[in-house]
């Protein structure tokens, strides 16, 4: 018997392999790596964010807010200030005017204001208490005027409708110049016989109680006008207040007749 000399089948040799001993590296670790830049780069965005906010605020506060037009604020109004009452003074004062060529006196508390280029003088009493025709109580001044030259027409048609409200008076100059006559007639009208609204110097010509005045009193061409009554005739007409027949004579009034009478003319 034949002796089997094959050799039994020995195994292969396994080959060795060294195991992959590198740390495993999930794929998660990356994303929260990833996450984690994400988050410290919007930090940081923020921060920058946040410190141009609080610059531009320091900005505005420091250089702009100084230069921006502050609203202006609204301060109380003024009260104007306390009219001074006019202490009343008796004392004479002699006012002469070369343009008019007349001189006259009158007392300290009234004033004078010429004007040249009108060849008028103006004097004005202090504020006094009067009665208007319509019987309602009125404060104001008494007003002279005093005019040479061409009288203007409203004033020249004032007086030619104008009545006489009691008859004219004659008074004498206190001191009249040579060429001035003596005495003159004063008369009161109005726009009827109970009606005062101004006294007029009317020379030589004298008028009774309810006569129109019309011509009487010579006011054309080149001439004199002495005039005055309540209030300050505004529009230049003799549109003095309309004082009653009963009350215009006051104090105030014969003062103004003073002043007529220390008219001196040259």
């Amino acid at each position: 018997m034949e002796q089997n000399t094959d050799q039994p089948n020995e195994p292969m040799p396994m080959q060795h392999t060294e195991p992959d001993m590198s740390p495993v590296q999930p794929p998660y670790f990356a994303k929260k790596a990833v996450h984690r830049k994400k988050v410290v780069g919007l930090t940081i965005g923020l921060s920058l964010l946040g410190l141009l906010v609080v610059g531009g605020a320091a900005y505005w506060y420091f250089m702009v807010r100084d230069t921006t037009p502050k609203a202006a604020t609204t301060a109380p109004p003024t009260p104007p200030p306390a009219e001074k009452p006019v202490v009343s003074d008796a004392t004479p004062e002699t006012y002469k005017s070369s343009k008019l060529n007349v001189e006259f006196t009158h007392r300290k508390d009234w004033t004078v204001r010429e004007y040249a280029e009108r060849s008028e003088v103006i004097v004005t009493s202090p504020k006094t208490t009067y009665t208007k025709a319509d019987g309602s109580s009125a404060e104001g001044v008494f007003t002279l005027r005093m005019r040479t030259g061409t009288i203007p027409d409203a004033m020249q048609n004032t007086v030619i409708k104008s009545i006489a409200v009691r008859d004219s008076e004659v008074v004498a100059y206190d001191a009249p110049t040579e060429q001035q006559r003596q005495y003159t007639n004063i008369t009161d009208a109005g726009s009827d016989a109970n009606t005062f609204t101004f006294v007029i110097v009317s020379s030589s010509t004298a008028f009774k109680a309810g006569q129109v005045l019309g011509y009487g009193v010579n006011l054309t061409g080149d001439a004199y006008l002495f005039v005055g009554g309540y209030g300050t005739d505004s529009n230049n007409s003799l549109a003095f207040d309309p004082v009653s027949k009963a009350n215009f004579a006051t104090p105030t009034y014969d003062q103004a007749v003073a002043v007529i009478k220390s008219l001196k003319i040259y």
